[in-house]
């Protein structure tokens, strides 16, 4: 069954898939493996759709942490249950569609039903006191700063934002160029508070030894790719210190807070889906759930009857 799998990830390599869905369809398929080879099933021509349901059921029953001293407090999430099944889906299409298997699972295996959540995001005058606590004299100080600032102005991934190369920021122009899932280039704007705030940055950039048009534009120590649990950790020990405890601390809730804010001030969701670098509009709709307090105040600012002359 790991000969099947091994091909699927070399197709993969070879259409340029990114390393991080790589290795995503390798773990999440590599689980599938694990689970039918523990019920003696060991030919992908005998697996069917009853299997496929038994390890969905056996995931929703698994502790998230199982075999540590935490199994006890949570299992895995619908949400995490669907990614896995994504992936299997696909790894099951390919297989029907180059003849190694026989029947088309892929479009008889369904996701299962995951609640609708109101997204999290950050409030803006808590954002502004957390960027306020920043060091800037120092330069990991003052990149940790523009690295959130960038967040909250362009939504952008954080694995987009440790991509970023200084050539990719255009100042005259206020835009980023970023590669984004799937190898995919866009243009992502910014603001020109931004702006003010890059060129500070790279000035301090170029004096603390970085080359001032080559390399990433956020480095580590060493002048290397940042990495996204360096930046997460950074953002969830900085945003504590300003009391953040209820909102769910990381770099994706910038992203939710971009689009919820964009939303609200009056974007449409056609250019946010663009900006953010989404297919469907149905992804865009997931971000941009709103809360019962601005659905109530957007209905204030619209209602019929409140923009009626009164008599």
């Amino acid at each position: 069954m790991q000969n099947l799998l091994d091909m699927f990830v070399t197709e993969c390599e070879f259409k340029n898939l990114s390393p991080l869905t790589v290795k995503t369809y390798k773990t999440d398929i590599g689980y599938l493996i694990e689970f039918l080879e523990g019920i003696k099933v060991k030919d992908w021509e005998k697996v069917g759709l009853p299997h496929l349901k038994k390890w969905v059921v056996e995931m929703q029953k698994r502790p998230k942490y199982l075999g540590t001293n935490r199994e006890l407090e949570a299992q895995l999430s619908p949400f995490t249950i669907n990614k896995r099944i994504r992936s299997v889906k696909s790894f099951l299409a390919w297989a029907y569609s180059e003849e190694y298997i026989a029947k088309d699972l892929a479009k008889q295996f369904k996701k299962i039903k995951q609640p609708q959540k109101i997204i999290q995001t950050f409030d803006l005058d808590v954002v502004k006191e957390w960027l306020d606590g920043f060091e800037l004299d120092t330069f990991t100080g003052h990149r940790n700063y523009t690295i959130i600032s960038t967040l909250l102005d362009c939504g952008l991934r954080i694995s987009e934002l440790t991509g970023l190369k200084v050539r990719d920021v255009e100042l005259k122009e206020c835009y980023l160029i970023v590669m984004g899932k799937g190898s995919k280039q866009r243009i992502v704007p910014f603001s020109l508070e931004l702006r003010k705030r890059l060129i500070k940055y790279l000035r301090h950039r170029e004096k603390s030894g970085h080359d001032a048009k080559e390399g990433y534009l956020f480095p580590n120590i060493e002048g290397g790719r940042l990495s996204p649990v360096t930046i997460g950790h950074t953002i969830t020990e900085t945003g504590r210190k300003v009391g953040l405890t209820g909102e769910k601390i990381s770099c994706h809730t910038f992203r939710h807070t971009f689009a919820k804010n964009y939303i609200v001030n009056g974007g449409d969701v056609f250019s946010l889906q663009k900006i953010l670098g989404h297919t469907s509009l149905a992804m865009v709709r997931h971000y941009t759930n709103l809360d019962n307090t601005d659905v109530i105040n957007a209905h204030r600012k619209v209602s019929p009857l409140t923009h009626m002359k009164s008599k």
